[in-house]
């Protein structure tokens, strides 16, 4: 015996015949309506003048018109600790692999407070 699925799209407004399927998003939010060719274009037409004037936003989140600027970089700068430990007598190449003695005991350039990693690295 054989069987036949038949998928009927539908219009959402009126529950008509659909022909196309309408995505749209305001506020954060993504919709998407079935709709005949008339309402799809009602819909449209009715969102003409204010899609004319705002900006198009890409999926990265871009399109906003203030500048961006780099994330605020908390505690001494990496570069400026390294320098620092070795011109202390560190001789380590590695990065957190071997802890110099002077690793939670002193003041690298820039710190406020002692270097004290070893909760966050344990």
């Amino acid at each position: 015996m054989a069987q036949r699925t038949e998928i009927v799209f539908t219009d959402d407004l009126d529950g008509g015949p659909a022909d196309e399927t309408v995505r749209f998003g305001i506020d954060g939010t993504q919709y998407e309506i079935d709709l005949s060719k008339p309402h799809a274009g009602e819909l449209r037409s009715a969102l003409e003048p204010f899609i004319a004037s705002a900006r198009r936003v890409t999926a990265a989140g871009g399109g906003s018109r203030r500048a961006s600027r780099p994330a605020a970089r908390r505690g001494p700068n990496p570069s400026d600790v390294r320098a620092w430990a070795r011109s202390e007598g560190s001789r380590s190449r590695t990065r957190a692999a071997s802890r110099p003695s002077w690793w939670s005991s002193s003041r690298p350039p820039g710190s406020s407070a002692a270097l004290d990693l070893e909760p966050a690295l344990g």
